[in-house]
C-alpha cells in the first residue's frame, strides 16, 4: 500500500531588486585628464578590443590611479562604450583583484602606447621651447574665424609655389656629411671609435677647416659628455697636442654631466644654460643617447619619441643641429640599437664600422642629400701626460686614411646579376673619367635596369647599393669618401 507523502510548500522567497549604483563622480586632475584623453582615442565598440586588451587597459588605469574610486569610474566610463559592458563583472570580479601585483605590472605607459597607435598625443608635453603668442582656437570657434586676417605671427603660412621653389637651398655644416638640420645619429659598436670620430668632426667645425676634403662652416660646438667625462678630457688634450692647437682658441664648450632627456625640465635647463653661456650655436653632440635616457626603454616609441622631441626643442632654442652618439644593435647589420623609428626621425645617419685596426665612417642616410659616402680612418695613440706614479696617460686621435674595412684577403669575382652589373658600371665610368661617385653608380644602374611596375615600389637603388657594398667588402673596389675606386688604377 502506497502512502502519499504530503509536502508543505515553503513560503515564496521575496525578490529583492538590486539597489541602483551610486553615481560615480570623477575628481578632475591633470593626471586623470591625461588618462581620459588617451582613453578617448582608443576605440571600444563591441568588436574593437578583445578581452585581453580590455583587461590590460583596466590594469593600466588601476596602476596609474592606485586603485582609487576615480580610476574605477574612469574605467566604467571607458567600458560603457562597448556592447559587452558588464558593470557587476567589472566591480566584483575584475577591479577588486586588479591590484594583485606581478613582476612586471601593466602601467599607464602601455595604455599611452595603445592610444598613440590611434593618433593620440600626450597633451601634457607642452612645447615650452617656443614662445608662441596668442591663444589656441577652440573647435567651436572655427565658424567665427574672419575671412582674412593679419598674417603676422601665423605659424602655418601657405606659400605660393613659385616662391617656395626658389627658397634657400640646404646649408651644410660639413658639406655632404652634416646638414644644418634638426637631428642626426652617429652610431657604432663599442670600441669602433665613434666618440673619437664625433670629436674629430666637431674640432674641424670649431677650427673652420676642411674635413676630408669637404667644405666646413666655422661654428660653435657644445659637447655633452654624458659618458666618461675624464676620457673625453684626455681626448681633447690629445687632439690639441696632435694638431698643435690651443683649446682656448676653439669655440667648444663641454657639459660634463648626463641630463635626463626624458625630462622636459632637464632639457629646458640645458637649453637655458647653452643660451646663457654660449648663445646660439651650430652643433650639440650628445654622447651617448643611452646615458641621457636613465630608466627609459630604447625600444619603446613612447620613450624615444619623448627624448627626440626634447632634442628638437634644443635645436629650436639654440639653432644647433643635435647629433646623438648611439650604439649598434645586437645585429649591427640592422642599424642603431633600439626603436626602429630613430632612423626615420634623423636628418642624417652615420655609422662607424671597424675591422681589426681599420675603421670607417659610412653615410648611411641623408634625408636631403646623397648617402653612400665612406671615410676610412685609424686611431693613433697620443701621450697626454703622466700620472702621480709616473705612468703614461694616453688617448687617441683620428688619423684619416683610405677605407680598408672589409677589403682584406684575396679579391673575389662578382656573383649574381646585380654585382656583375655594378662591376661593369664602375669599370665603364672609371674608363671615361675620374673615379665615379656612389650616386653616379646607383643612377647608372637605374638607367640600365628596367623598372618593373608589377613588382611594387622601385627598389633598384637599394639592390644596387647592396651589391656595391658587397663588392667593396670583397675588396673588388675601394671606397674613398663618396667615390668608388678600382684598386691599382691611378687617376690622371
Amino acid at each position: 500500500m502506497l502512502i502519499a507523502a504530503i509536502w508543505t510548500p515553503s513560503p515564496a522567497v521575496p525578490v529583492r531588486e538590486r539597489p541602483p549604483k551610486p553615481e560615480r563622480v570623477v575628481v578632475s586632475s591633470p593626471e586623470l585628464e591625461t588618462l581620459r584623453s588617451a582613453l578617448d582615442a582608443i576605440p571600444n565598440d563591441t568588436d574593437s578590443l578583445d578581452y585581453d586588451q580590455w583587461r590590460n587597459v583596466g590594469f593600466a588605469i588601476h596602476y596609474a590611479t592606485e586603485g582609487s574610486d576615480e580610476g574605477l569610474s574612469l574605467f566604467h566610463e571607458f567600458s560603457a562604450r562597448s556592447g559587452k559592458y558588464d558593470p557587476d563583472f567589472l566591480d566584483n570580479r575584475f577591479w577588486r583583484y586588479a591590484g594583485i601585483t606581478s613582476a612586471e605590472p601593466i602601467t599607464e605607459r602601455s595604455l599611452f602606447a595603445l592610444a598613440s597607435q590611434h593618433g593620440w598625443q600626450d597633451p601634457t608635453i607642452v612645447d615650452d621651447f617656443d614662445v608662441v603668442e596668442g591663444t589656441e582656437t577652440a573647435d567651436d570657434d572655427f565658424d567665427a574665424l574672419p575671412a582674412s586676417e593679419d598674417d603676422k605671427g601665423l605659424r602655418f603660412m601657405p606659400v605660393p609655389a613659385h616662391e617656395f621653389a626658389v627658397a634657400t637651398q640646404l646649408r651644410w655644416i660639413i658639406k655632404g656629411i652634416l646638414p644644418q638640420a634638426e637631428l642626426g645619429v652617429l652610431y657604432g659598436e663599442s670600441g669602433s671609435g665613434k666618440s673619437f670620430m664625433a670629436l674629430d668632426m666637431a674640432a674641424s667645425i670649431a677650427r673652420g677647416i676642411e674635413w676630408r676634403g669637404c667644405k666646413v662652416r666655422h661654428g660653435k660646438i657644445v659637447y655633452i659628455a654624458a659618458e666618461g667625462a675624464n676620457g673625453f678630457r684626455n681626448r681633447l688634450r690629445a687632439y690639441a697636442l696632435q694638431h698643435q692647437v690651443d683649446l682656448k682658441d676653439l669655440p667648444i664648450h663641454v657639459i660634463h654631466a648626463a641630463p635626463n632627456m626624458l625630462d622636459k625640465t632637464d632639457a629646458l635647463d640645458v637649453a637655458k644654460a647653452i643660451l646663457k653661456v654660449v648663445g646660439k650655436c651650430d652643433l650639440i653632440i650628445v654622447d651617448t643617447l643611452a646615458q641621457t635616457m636613465p630608466g627609459g626603454n630604447e625600444n619603446a616609441g613612447e620613450d624615444m619619441g619623448k627624448a627626440l622631441a626634447h632634442c628638437r626643442g634644443l635645436h629650436r632654442a639654440t639653432g644647433a643641429m643635435v647629433l646623438l652618439v648611439h650604439h649598434s644593435g645586437k645585429d649591427s647589420s640592422k642599424g642603431a640599437r633600439g626603436w626602429s623609428g630613430l632612423r626615420a626621425a634623423a636628418d642624417v645617419e652615420l655609422e662607424v664600422v671597424r675591422s681589426d685596426e681599420d675603421r670607417a665612417l659610412n653615410v648611411t642616410k641623408q634625408k636631403d642629400g646623397d648617402d653612400g659616402g665612406e671615410f676610412g680612418f685609424k686611431l693613433e695613440t697620443v701621450l697626454v701626460d703622466f700620472d702621480a706614479d709616473g705612468d703614461e696617460i694616453t688617448s687617441c686621435v683620428v688619423e684619416h686614411c683610405d677605407s680598408a674595412v672589409g677589403s682584406r684577403g684575396s679579391k673575389v669575382a662578382p656573383k649574381g646579376k646585380n654585382e656583375i652589373s655594378i662591376h661593369k658600371i664602375v669599370l665603364d665610368l672609371t674608363d671615361v673619367g675620374e673615379a665615379p661617385t656612389v650616386d653616379q653608380v646607383l643612377s647608372e644602374y637605374a638607367n640600365r635596369t628596367p623598372y618593373d611596375p608589377q613588382g611594387g615600389r622601385d627598389t633598384r637603388r637599394q639592390h644596387a647599393m647592396r651589391a656595391l657594398r658587397s663588392l667593396i667588402d670583397k675588396g673588388v673596389f675601394a671606397a674613398d669618401g663618396t667615390r668608388v675606386k678600382v684598386p691599382g688604377v691611378e687617376e690622371e
